[in-house]
């Protein structure tokens, strides 16, 4: 059956593709917008294990040649090291402009490969083919790519739309469990900035969604998420304004992240805990609503908890100053005033950030 959603931007709009089966038709959609010889797929070493052949043969079947570029899986790969290396493959392999650049993975993947291709030969086209929850609801739609940085996550990196997503629910089966509960942290979060009755459905069915994922269930999810964010990035494309409250979580989630190396937790892990922070702020400075916040808590706290217990709270917030929602005017933190309703501060006092990142690591 199958839904598409429309990412209006005008010259700069395209469509994501969301269906089971989807992988195995990419070649015959490029045919209809962006016709090419060749193709660079990038991907991880597990990815490419499972889909690479998948993708190449669906290109094959359209008449594009493709080559494939692997690198190592995980959150070190969004590196300036890996990219450096992307671009040595680029050169090697004459990969021109005319050409495409496809990113089939998660989130690492298609923030590496899509920044890779914005920045060779001041750009190359590129198409998102998403494999986990996270990157099939969040990363791969909105255009922003780039690498980490050792003071920060996402400090190096650009606005560059993708020409097309496309998301096969049937890629998130292959998924191991933690994989699914990280992404599940990105699902509850666009019912907690913008839809309580998402909110609802997943807080309901969150352990089936987990345990089954790729189920029938998880289209129309997929599918709301996406509207979601497009409907934001339509309004913010350049995240100056509106776009901010996707950041709800992530302040002293990716404060998290950094402290603990990009070598230990799941992105989805650090902004659950990053969510249990930030809806305590909301309660203690935007009188979020007691029976919200205890149900909500509730619902987050049938995530698992990574090992956390050796973290102190001071020396996470530090981390904090290298968000890059950061302004010459302060740092802009997401909170909530209920449920499906999100709203952007500044500069929360010190101590109650400190004791939100203590909740954080209970």
């Amino acid at each position: 059956m199958g839904r598409t959603v429309e990412v209006k931007l005008g010259a700069r709009s395209y469509p994501v593709h969301i269906a089971c089966g989807l992988l195995d038709r990419v070649g015959e959609l490029l045919v209809e917008i962006a016709p090419c010889r060749r193709a660079v797929i990038i991907t991880d070493d597990n990815v490419r294990a499972l889909y690479a052949a998948r993708l190449a043969s669906s290109l094959a079947q359209a008449q594009i040649d493709s080559l494939v570029i692997s690198v190592p899986p995980g959150e070190s790969s969004k590196s300036l090291e890996t990219l450096a290396h992307l671009y040595d493959e680029f050169a090697r392999l004459h990969v021109r402009r005319d050409e495409l650049v496809l990113a089939l993975g998660g989130g690492v993947i298609g923030d590496l490969a899509g920044f890779a291709a914005a920045t060779w030969l001041r750009g190359v086209r590129f198409v998102q083919v998403p494999t986990t929850v996270l990157s099939q609801v969040d990363s791969s739609v909105g255009g922003k790519v780039g690498i980490n940085h050792p003071s920060g996550k996402n400090l190096i990196g650009s606005f560059y739309q993708p020409l097309l997503v496309v998301i096969d629910p049937d890629t998130l089966r292959t998924l191991p469990s933690a994989e699914v509960w990280s992404g599940l942290a990105e699902v509850i979060k666009y019912g907690f900035i913008a839809d309580r009755s998402l909110y609802e459905r997943v807080a309901t069915d969150i352990r089936a969604l987990a345990a089954e994922p790729g189920s029938s269930l998880w289209e129309e999810i997929l599918a709301r998420c996406c509207e979601i964010k497009a409907t934001i990035v339509q309004s913010d494309e350049r995240d100056l304004g509106l776009r901010h409250i996707l950041n709800f979580g992530h302040t002293l989630g990716h404060a998290l992240e950094a402290a603990t190396g990009y070598n230990r937790l799941r992105h989805g892990e650090a902004v659950a805990r990053g969510m249990v922070a930030a809806l305590w702020l909301s309660h203690w400075l935007r009188a979020f609503p007691e029976e919200e916040l205890e149900a909500s808590l509730q619902v987050l706290e049938q995530f698992p908890r990574p090992e956390l217990d050796d973290l102190v709270a001071r020396e996470i917030v530090p981390h904090v100053a290298h968000d890059k929602k950061g302004t010459s005017a302060g740092q802009k933190w997401v909170l909530l005033d209920r449920i499906g309703s999100a709203t952007v501060i500044q500069d929360p006092p010190a101590e109650l950030v400190v004791q939100a990142a203590e909740k954080m690591l209970r």
